[in-house]
C-alpha cells in the first residue's frame, strides 16, 4: 500500500529525519481525515486542533487526554479506529516522532477499546 510514508515496508531500519517524518505524517492525518468525512464522521475538531497546534502537536495532545475525543468515539462506532489519531501515532513509521509517553497512552487507548492493528 502507497501512502505519504511510502510503500509499507517495516523491513531495514532507517534514520529518523524528523522534519521529513512530520510532514509526512501530516499529509497521512489528512488523507485520515478525507477517509473519516467518507466513513461518516466529519472531523472538524480535530481539523481545527491540527490547523492550530500542527499535526503533531494536536495528535500529542489528543493521546494525552484523560478521556477518548467524540472523534475517537465516533469512529469506533463506525468500526473505523484505524481512521483514528491515536492508530496514526502508534504506526512503525511514526516511531521517533512523539513522546513515548503519548504513544504509550494512544496504544493503550486502542487496546482498551479492543483495536488491534492489522500488520
Amino acid at each position: 500500500m502507497r501512502t505519504p510514508f511510502g510503500d509499507r515496508d517495516a523491513g531495514a531500519a532507517r534514520t529518523v529525519d524528523l522534519p521529513d517524518l512530520e510532514s509526512k505524517y501530516a499529509a497521512e492525518l489528512s488523507l485520515a481525515f478525507e477517509a473519516m468525512r467518507l466513513a461518516g464522521y466529519e472531523p472538524a475538531a480535530l481539523r481545527k486542533l491540527v490547523s492550530a497546534a500542527g499535526a503533531r502537536k494536536a495528535s500529542q495532545l489528543v493521546a494525552d487526554l484523560p478521556d477518548p475525543t467524540e472523534a475517537f468515539l465516533a469512529l469506533n462506532r463506525l468500526g473505523r479506529l484505524d481512521l483514528s489519531v491515536e492508530a496514526h501515532m502508534t504506526k512503525p513509521e511514526c516511531v521517533g516522532l512523539f513522546e513515548s509517553a503519548s504513544t504509550a497512552a494512544a496504544h493503550a487507548r486502542l487496546v482498551r477499546y479492543g483495536y488491534t492493528a492489522a500488520r
